[in-house]
């Protein structure tokens, strides 16, 4: 019954074409655990910061003083409607669209009238209640929707998406967790890579290789770990066009302060290697080609989203990272 009513939804928000142009993606956060007041609150939580600019100009303050505010309002507070227009205003959403909050290992989609939800701030988790009264740049703001209306069950949102927009841009269905199958380095096709990326391989030992294939892809991955550093590897990724073998993807993925190399599924697990899918490919927004996503996690900044087509650029997905 579950399945059928959101399958009932994502008929329901694609009754016209979406182009699905500039689009904003967006994290659903969980604020129930992290609440030192308002702990009677089960709250997701949608962070806008990302493309709210901030002024100092007393006029363009995002947020009342924190000085009036009592203590227990200092870490959560509902803005009021002054507020919620320079947030809906500065941030190009319209009262008139929707929050679409889709789950692509469940496929699961729900959506929320803006205007039917609170615009909200929330100290972001590096600033305590007792250092305050804070800074406006301290505070995450954005729009909070009800977790039991998203689904109480879930501590953390990490395989949902949010866009908000008059019309939903999800697709339905097309999503595949890549559960990687080991196979022989030589396999990897050293010969096609570029000239750009043979120069990060050149100076690498190559280890460990992956193979993922979709009816119309093949995917590979291989460990590179660099000579002289200690045992810590970056990875190499082709993705290949069965149909006339051009290749639709060649990157390599350092690891560094700001970003490393994900886990991976493998179909004969090791010991060490984790067994939930990181990876997800598949048709993931309508009228544009085929993602991949989940290779990288990101300390600093945020996760992205890689179009296997070459004239399309990634998109990052807006994570309001304080780190």
């Amino acid at each position: 019954m579950l399945r059928l009513i959101f399958s009932m939804l994502f008929t329901l928000g694609s009754t016209t074409e979406s182009n699905a142009g500039d689009l904003e993606l967006y994290v659903l956060r969980n604020l129930e655990d992290n609440l030192k007041y308002n702990m009677d609150k089960r709250i997701a939580f949608v962070s806008l910061s990302d493309n709210y600019p901030l002024s100092e100009d007393p006029n363009s303050l995002a947020i009342p003083d924190p000085k009036d505010l009592e203590k227990e309002e200092l870490q959560y507070f509902r803005l009021d409607s002054e507020y919620r227009k320079r947030l809906l205003s500065a941030t190009g959403v319209q009262e008139t669209d929707y929050v679409f909050i889709y789950d692509y290992s469940t496929d699961a989609l729900l959506s929320f009238p803006v205007e039917d939800l609170n615009a909200v701030a929330y100290l972001n988790d590096y600033r305590s209640v007792d250092e305050c009264p804070c800074d406006q740049h301290d505070y995450m703001i954005g729009l909070e929707i009800s977790k039991d209306a998203v689904g109480a069950s879930k501590n953390y949102y990490t395989d949902v998406l949010v866009h908000i927009g008059e019309e939903n841009v999800f697709t339905h269905g097309e999503m595949k967790p890549i559960v990687w199958k080991i196979i022989d380095q030589n396999e990897f096709p050293s010969a096609r890579i570029s000239s750009e990326t043979r120069y990060l391989h050149a100076r690498a030992t190559r280890g460990d290789t992956y193979l993922y294939e979709s009816n119309e892809l093949r995917y590979l991955l291989q460990d590179l770990t660099r000579i002289g550093s200690a045992p810590v590897t970056d990875r190499h990724l082709l993705v290949i066009d069965k149909k006339d073998g051009g290749i639709l993807v060649d990157r390599v993925f350092e690891d560094g302060e700001s970003l490393s190399p994900a886990s991976l599924s493998v179909e004969i697990p090791k010991e060490d290697e984790f067994a939930r899918p990181e990876q997800w490919t598949g048709k993931l927004f309508r009228n544009k080609p085929p993602v991949l996503f989940g290779l990288e996690y990101a300390s600093f900044g945020c996760p992205n989203i890689i179009f296997l087509d070459s004239e399309e650029e990634d998109i990052d997905i807006n994570c309001d990272n304080r780190h």
